[in-house]
């Protein structure tokens, strides 16, 4: 039977093996092929899974000529399901080519990840064609004047006859080649430079004598991406910016494994703003020296590490332990917290590891269900050091310290009624002990006192014991056993045969 059952088992774990590489996805982008400068449009990415699965949606890149209206996009879908769409509003800033993306990653019950990457979305933005291009022009000019302070802009677009071409004719790194080859309509590059090189030289050339170029020279670079800005102006004060991704090789690596995926530690913080609380501080990590973020208050250091796709994201780093914590701070109705890994031991009662979003943030909780409303979270104040557990409410999007005294009351009870029903079943088990072993003495006595009695039956009747004065010619043998007063009972004691009784009554009447 248990070899059948073995059997059993091992067929049933190679029919479901546990891989992540077997999930598998599309993501599909669509959007308007053309729109106007000024016109707001809708993108959407959707996406469908060869099984059923939990969908977490990475932030939406796009152009620097489109302005967004939905947030990062970022989003986690609380139920799993084969496909997923979701739309976001763009509005377009200036002409030219404009292109939009997202990365998903999906994930089963048994918490395997896999990313892809959607299609990208070109659109084509132009000059509008209506009596109203003046008016359109003259609220994208106010638009771009707003997001950069400069009050140039709205001087320029009083002038209808101002070119807004703001498009690059030669783009490229003196020494270096960048990638994808230089078109005036691509706004994202890369180049890779060795690792002792420290400054770079960036050379652009504008489409339009009339526009202005800003970001280029000789630019400083350290190890790690170092995000270059090259910015375009036309004579009418529209911008476009081309972004070259320069990442200058690490000498060593390290590569850090978080759960199930791994990153490699970014060592040069470059351009990167601390987090509120946090002032730049070097660490020793392998014996190297790493910039990193530290709060001396909480004694948390933070540390950046980079995904297989190039996503760089924060995580405190515990020296002591090792160990890499996902950094996900939450300020909301008072309080400002720093999200942790919940000790197993104190996880709440039923409640069950999940995700859920909040500000475009992924954020680690616990949930009774998926179909409730509240998540709960453990994190630490940042104000009083403390940890404990919190409670979300997705729908109020609100926090508060997590009443738990309800159910610490019904698991100290089900604790009192297991400890009872021990006590119950060790005191039923020690009477029984003390049964069977009075049973055991009890029965012991009793075969002692038969054997007691029947040896005194087996020894043979003494000859000097018999008083012959009593026994007359008719006294039977039976009638002389009677006369021991230490014989009390003949019911068990076999007879003599005849032909011995006889014998004995010969011997008795000589």
């Amino acid at each position: 039977m248990k070899k059948k059952l073995l059997i059993l088992t091992v067929l049933v774990f190679l029919s479901n093996p546990v891989n992540a590489s077997a999930i598998s996805a599309n993501i599909n982008c669509s959007a308007p092929s053309s729109v106007n400068v000024g016109d707001t449009f809708n993108v959407t990415i959707s996406g469908s899974a060869d099984s059923s699965t939990y969908w977490n949606g990475g932030i939406v890149n796009s152009s620097s000529n489109l302005r967004s209206n939905s947030g990062t996009g970022s989003f986690v879908e609380q139920n799993s399901t084969t496909s997923i769409s979701k739309t976001y509003s763009f509005t377009a800033l200036s002409e030219g080519s404009a292109t939009v993306s997202q990365s998903m990653t999906i994930s089963d019950e048994n918490y395997n990840e896999k990313t892809f990457n959607s299609s990208t979305c070109t659109i084509n933005i132009v000059k509008p064609t209506t009596q109203s291009t003046n008016k359109v022009q003259s609220n994208v000019n106010n638009l771009i004047s707003n997001k950069t302070n400069d009050n140039k802009n709205n001087n320029n677009s009083d002038n209808k006859d101002a070119s807004s071409d703001n498009s690059l004719k030669e783009l490229s790194i003196e020494g270096y080649t960048i990638s994808p080859e230089f078109n005036k309509d691509t706004l994202e590059y890369k180049v890779k430079i060795p690792n002792e090189i420290t400054k770079i030289k960036v050379n652009a050339v504008s489409n339009d004598e009339k526009a202005t170029v800003e970001g280029i020279g000789e630019i400083e670079v350290k190890e790690g991406n170092n995000v270059i800005n090259v910015t375009v102006t036309s004579e009418n004060g529209a911008k476009r910016v081309y972004v070259i991704n320069a990442y200058v090789q690490e000498k060593s690596p390290i590569t850090v494994t978080v759960g199930n995926k791994k990153y490699t530690l970014v060592k040069k913080l470059s351009n990167m703003e601390p987090p509120i609380g946090f002032k730049q501080k070097n660490v020793i990590i392998n014996d190297e020296e790493i910039e990193a973020f530290y709060n001396e208050k909480l004694d948390y250091t933070i540390v950046a590490l980079k995904d297989s796709i190039g996503n760089i994201l924060l995580y405190v780093y515990d020296a002591d332990l090792n160990k890499y914590t996902k950094y996900s701070p939450i300020v909301n109705n008072g309080l400002s917290i720093i999200v942790l890994d919940a000790p197993r031991d104190k996880i709440p009662y039923r409640y069950h590891k999940t995700k859920f979003t909040y500000n475009n943030n992924v954020i680690d909780g616990y949930a009774l269900s998926e179909s409730s409303d509240f998540r709960v979270i453990y994190a630490i104040n940042i104000e009083t050091n403390e940890k404990g557990f919190y409670l979300f409410d997705l729908k109020d999007n609100t926090i508060q310290r997590f009443y738990n005294d309800q159910v610490n009351i019904y698991i100290r009870l089900i604790e009192k009624i297991k400890i009872a029903f021990l006590i119950l079943g060790g005191f039923i088990i020690f009477e029984t002990l003390i049964i069977i072993i009075l049973l055991s003495k009890n029965a012991k006595f009793k075969r002692k006192y038969i054997d007691k009695r029947l040896s005194k039956i087996d020894n043979p009747i003494k000859e000097d014991e018999i008083k012959y004065e009593d026994i007359d010619d008719t006294t039977s043998i039976d009638d002389v056993v009677e006369q021991f007063d230490d014989i009390d009972d003949l019911d068990d004691v076999e007879l003599p045969s005849k032909k011995r009784r006889k014998k004995e009554k010969t011997f008795l009447d000589e």
